[in-house]
């Protein structure tokens, strides 16, 4: 047993815990597990509060949370493909849930909801460098009642590393831009970064050889002026970056 700031933890000889009590408020919970060492049961004072139903990889199907009366109070169904990627969650009370779509490579295609009057369908794309990175993101809400409902589009875009240099939400006209290495040297050894007058909003993080130096955030307080930032080494160059002015690939 270890006792943690008026707390203690109870652990078997498999090193799995067993119960923990709470000196702040002095309640008891304790865990139960499977034959193959996975959580089943938490009860709190006595009670039982959460439920997981494991399959044979571990993987939790059914889960159950309890009030601290003992009565249900969400149920739900998660469904795993053989690569133990989620396939689909369902909500067993509500009858609603979420299906996942994925691509050969286990990439996400798309998830679409279900159950509800508005259905929500979220796209992926993709570019490859050591693996998947996420180019744009797309939110489409259908209802029967709604005609024509825009999706929204968030895009992103990377340097030849891989590293983020730009997320831009288009329907929102706001972005984060991240300068890269692509230098002038300056006089002055001053690093600044120009707003762009076609953004709403921008943040800029400056990195140098990969490490994050500084950010710097424009509001449309802003607007126009420049924003400088003193390097504490002096051989460095000047960064000038457009700040949440471009809408991606």
């Amino acid at each position: 047993m270890r006792v943690l700031a008026s707390s203690a933890i109870a652990y078997d000889e498999a090193n799995e815990r067993r119960s923990a009590h709470y000196g702040r408020d002095g309640h008891l919970e304790r865990y139960d597990y499977d034959a193959r060492g996975y959580l089943t049961d938490t009860t709190i004072d006595g009670v039982l509060r959460a439920r997981r139903v494991n399959d044979q990889a571990g993987r939790v199907g059914d889960y159950y949370e309890y009030d601290a009366g003992g009565a249900l109070k969400s149920s739900s169904t998660r469904y795993w493909d053989n690569d133990s990627l989620l396939m689909q969650e369902h909500d067993n009370q509500a009858n609603t849930g979420t299906i996942t779509y994925r691509l050969n490579d286990g990439t996400v295609d798309f998830t679409e909801t279900y159950g509800e009057a508005t259905t929500v369908k979220t796209s992926y794309d993709y570019v490859w460098f050591d693996g998947a990175k996420q180019t744009q993101i797309m939110v489409q809400a259908s209802n029967q009642s709604v005609k024509n409902w825009a999706p929204g589009f968030s895009r992103y875009v990377y340097d030849e590393q891989g590293r983020i240099k730009l997320a831009y939400d288009q329907a929102g006209n706001r972005g984060f831009a991240y300068p890269d290495a692509s230098l002038e040297r300056e006089r002055s050894g001053e690093f600044f970064i120009k707003r762009s007058a076609e953004a709403a909003v921008g943040h800029a993080h400056i990195h140098i050889h990969g490490r994050r130096q500084d950010r710097i955030a424009n509001t449309a307080r802003t607007e126009g002026r420049i924003h400088e930032y003193r390097p504490p080494v002096k051989d460095l160059r000047q960064v000038r970056s457009r700040c949440g002015g471009s809408r991606g690939s």
